[in-house]
């Protein structure tokens, strides 16, 4: 398809188009308005969804601050919770579907660190209420088997098991998320 089009007797870019109508339709305070609104639009709590919906409204009406790709991602990140901010930014997204998978898996991971950590009476796995961790299905543990499952294989020897692994590390660069 050409990037000309017709209108009327005369041959316009589909962008000058565009900038004629926004011209015509848009006067200049209900712009000033959009661009202020999109430069001050930001993630309220872990309200992921809402964000990303609001934020590719306003891209569309306010282009021109999102181009190149560059600039779309880093408005996209400036507008996260700040502590998603910060993990994302380190993540160093170049396409702004990547960015988007990236905030929405830690700010799921993120809201569900604090759901358990306020309940002690659910699984510290996978959140739920009706087991805890050490019988959790997810663990893929052989039944009646508990308790850290790499300390158990990990204690062959005698010893008090002290290089015993605790914690848990999150890996957000998964290829799976770069075919995005």
């Amino acid at each position: 398809m050409s990037s000309k089009r017709t209108c009327g007797a005369m041959a316009l870019s589909w962008n000058d188009f565009k900038a004629l109508m926004v011209e015509e339709f848009c006067p200049s305070n209900e712009m000033e308005k959009l661009e202020n609104e999109f430069w001050n639009h930001k993630m309220v709590g872990a309200n992921h969804a809402a964000y990303i919906d609001r934020f590719h409204e306003l891209a569309k009406l306010v282009p021109h601050l999102v181009t190149p790709e560059s600039s779309r991602i880093k408005r996209y990140i400036a507008g996260l919770a700040p502590e998603i901010r910060g993990m994302l930014r380190a993540t160093q997204s170049t396409t702004i579907q990547t960015a988007i998978l990236r905030a929405g898996i830690l700010t799921d991971d993120a809201v569900n660190g604090v759901r358990m950590n306020n309940d002690p009476r659910v699984c510290h796995e996978c959140g739920s209420p009706d087991h805890f961790r050490n019988t959790c299905p997810k663990l893929n543990r052989a039944p009646g088997q508990t308790g850290n499952q790499l300390a158990i294989e990990g204690s062959r020897n005698n010893r008090s098991n002290e290089n015993q692994v605790r914690g848990r590390a999150y890996n957000v660069n998964v290829n799976a998320m770069e075919s995005v």
